[in-house]
């Protein structure tokens, strides 16, 4: 996946009432628990906006962008292109970037994830609009 193939510039929330997990997820992984290592938890992730169709309307949602080779969430099994469903069982569809950081932040010295593999959802891939 290249940065350039997604749009992760979200400037909306999804004001739906119920963000329990985006509609495009298929199958979720059991949650893991990332135990941070110093002040790092050993990857990042981005915001990409999740569209409807062919229409301008779009949710957003969260993706592993990278994960750092034999850090804790490496060793915890989280891996780049995983789509973030929930952290610390909060849902994140529909929540901007920093929402979501401020949740991984606030979690202390643990974090728990839930994810699935990118290619387990209908997302797909198409140029930034």
């Amino acid at each position: 996946m290249s940065p350039r193939s997604l749009s992760s510039n979200p400037s909306s929330r999804d004001s739906s009432p119920s963000r329990d997990y985006s509609p495009a997820v298929t199958s979720l992984r059991s949650p893991i628990t990332i135990q941070r290592s110093g002040k790092k938890y050993g990857f990042t992730l981005r915001a990409i906006r999740v569209y409807l169709g062919d229409s301008d309307v779009y949710s957003v949602d969260h993706i592993v962008w990278h994960v750092e080779e034999g850090g804790p969430a490496h060793e915890a099994g989280l891996y780049a292109g995983d789509l973030i469903t929930h952290v610390n069982g909060e849902p994140v569809h529909g929540l901007v970037h920093t929402e979501v950081v401020e949740l991984i932040l606030k979690s202390g010295n643990k974090v728990m994830v839930t994810t699935t593999p990118f290619e387990n959802t209908s997302i797909r891939i198409g140029p930034a609009r």
